[in-house]
């Protein structure tokens, strides 16, 4: 029988994105917290996201916003695209 992934990127915790936006670690924390309380876990094949190469992001959005949001992106620092 085929089991349900639960892909975690392992470096989830760094990711902030600041107050204004909804994701943030503790969101992240959140849900495994309470997919531990289900009793869900024990279920879950837990995988680990590796970084998404260029063509797989094209599949979910369009090669022009992918261009967009890579040259935006600063060779150090952050940008907000929200």
């Amino acid at each position: 029988m085929a089991q349900t992934a639960f892909i975690s990127p392992p470096d989830c915790a760094l990711h902030q994105p600041g107050d204004h936006h909804p994701e943030s670690p503790a969101r992240w924390m959140a849900i495994q917290e309470a997919m531990l309380q289900s009793g869900l876990m024990p279920c879950l094949q837990l995988e680990e996201a590796g970084h998404a190469m260029r063509h797989q992001i094209e599949r979910a959005h369009s090669p022009s916003h992918v261009e967009d949001i890579f040259s935006a992106s600063p060779a150090r620092g952050l940008v907000y695209l929200d």
